[in-house]
């Protein structure tokens, strides 16, 4: 019986991709060596499998009673071409070009790709990959026919529609209605997605805004940090003055309206009552809005940049960006590279990670890193969902215990399929039971996880 531990079994120069063909093989992508390496995991023996591969980078092994049974796919990243490698070891050239790169669906070598790497194969023998220099996630048949299933990052764009047919232009806040509709700001306005991924226009105005909240009525709050102010649309109008100066001059005012003065508002969250309460970022504190419009401060004191946990203006904020409202009515907010809560009455304590410590980490409080945490969402039992810069989404308890559910921390680039699997630039999150929906800023693509609660 083999004993737990560490075992190497052979040497290699440069490893990437990993397939296992369910017979005790292990079959690698050896960057160093330009070939497809084999090992057996029974005995340790290993060696060349297959050469003449440039740079192979991600692996996949068409599964067994599926018509290529055997055959191993493995992407060139030197000519942005997939290879397919028979059960001899002879290598053939599948699909992509290798005098152009590009965006371009079709068979074979018609198809143009551009940079592919993390590959998985379906049950059905179907390939996915992450074209990285399309920003896209793309599908590969059997008979070679390349598709492009969601994105097109390398072209942001404007267009409604259903899946893979909508395009993006750097989405980035995200939130959801009574009726479980999605609606996100990109750099074409505030967009509405159907649970069914359906995309289309939801109001006008509201593009690039920081942060967006939609209230029980069906009103979109959102903000801009530029114009220093917060705006409401109700039904499918245009946008009206809700708080805040609407001009480029800032300021750190309470007051109803206009009167009021905000320096660069980012996250908003709605609380049972209605009320709003924003990130106040440039200022270093977190706002409320009534329904009327009456600004006032909650925690945090004007200018004063800080990490101190206290109540009202005795507590300071550092670097605060997104907002977070859970059912009893209590505020999240990621500051820095950590978590703060914050009480209805205005208390604020770190929950986890370490305001100017950045780094990666699972563990309880302070002993959790974070990179530069954004997006915020509740999600099941009142856990938080963190967007990592770290490639990943964190969940934090009610007791600051961090543990990360989606992603591997440092692997960039979309990979559909099972988790842990890999993601791009998380940043805006929203959870509907059971599914928690992403905004893959890279990707310009909205993702949905489902299978972690």
């Amino acid at each position: 019986m083999r004993q737990a531990g560490i075992t190497v079994f052979t040497a290699f120069t440069a490893l990437s991709g990993l397939a296992l063909d369910g017979v005790g093989n292990a079959y690698v992508a050896d960057q160093g060596g330009n070939s497809l390496d084999v090992v057996n995991l029974a005995t340790g023996a290993g060696g060349v499998f297959a050469s003449g591969i440039d740079n192979p980078v991600g692996i996949a092994l068409a599964p067994i009673g599926t018509p290529s049974a055997g055959t191993i796919y493995v992407s060139n990243g030197y000519f942005s071409i997939i290879q397919a490698v028979a059960p001899s070891g002879s290598v053939s050239q599948f699909a992509g070009s290798t005098t152009a790169y590009g965006n371009v669906d079709g068979q074979g070598t018609s198809a143009l790709l551009w940079n592919p790497i993390f590959m998985i194969a379906e049950p059905s023998g179907t390939v996915l990959f992450a074209d990285a220099g399309d920003n896209e996630i793309r599908q590969l048949t059997p008979d070679a026919t390349v598709t492009t299933m969601v994105g097109l990052g390398a072209h942001p764009g404007n267009m409604n529609g259903a899946g893979a047919a909508a395009r993006f232009d750097n989405p980035e806040p995200l939130a959801v209605d009574a009726s479980g509709n999605l609606y996100l700001s990109d750099g074409n306005g505030l967009r509405k997605v159907t649970r069914g991924g359906v995309v289309s226009a939801a109001f006008s105005g509201g593009g690039g805004s920081t942060g967006l909240a939609i209230d029980a009525a069906g009103n979109a709050y959102f903000s801009q940090s530029g114009l220093n102010s917060i705006y409401k649309v109700s039904g499918s109008g245009a946008p009206v003055l809700f708080a805040g100066s609407g001009t480029v001059s800032s300021g750190n005012a309470d007051g109803t309206g206009s009167a009021a003065g905000f320096n660069h508002p980012n996250g908003i969250a709605i609380d049972s009552a209605g009320d709003l309460f924003v990130v106040d970022s440039g200022n270093y504190t977190i706002r409320k809005i009534t329904p009327a419009g009456v600004v006032t401060t909650l925690a945090g004191l004007a200018g004063a940049k800080g990490i101190i946990d206290g109540s009202g203006n005795a507590a300071q904020f550092w670097a605060p960006f997104s907002i977070a409202v859970d059912g009893n009515d209590t505020l999240y907010v990621t500051d820095g590279n950590a978590i703060r809560k914050v009480t209805a009455g205005g208390a604020v304590t770190t929950l986890a990670g370490s305001i100017q410590m950045q780094g990666y980490g699972d563990g309880t409080g302070s002993a959790a890193l974070f990179n530069s945490p954004g997006g915020i969402a509740i999600g099941p039992s009142g856990s938080l969902l963190i967007a990592d810069f770290n490639n990943v989404i964190r969940e934090v308890s009610s007791a600051g215990a961090v543990t990360t559910v989606v992603g591997i921390a440092g692997k960039a680039g979309v990979n559909l399929g099972p988790l842990p699997t890999t993601i791009n630039v998380p940043v805006g999150l929203v959870y509907v039971w059971p599914t928690l929906y992403v905004i893959d800023a890279q990707e310009n693509s909205v993702l949905a996880v489902s299978g972690i609660f």
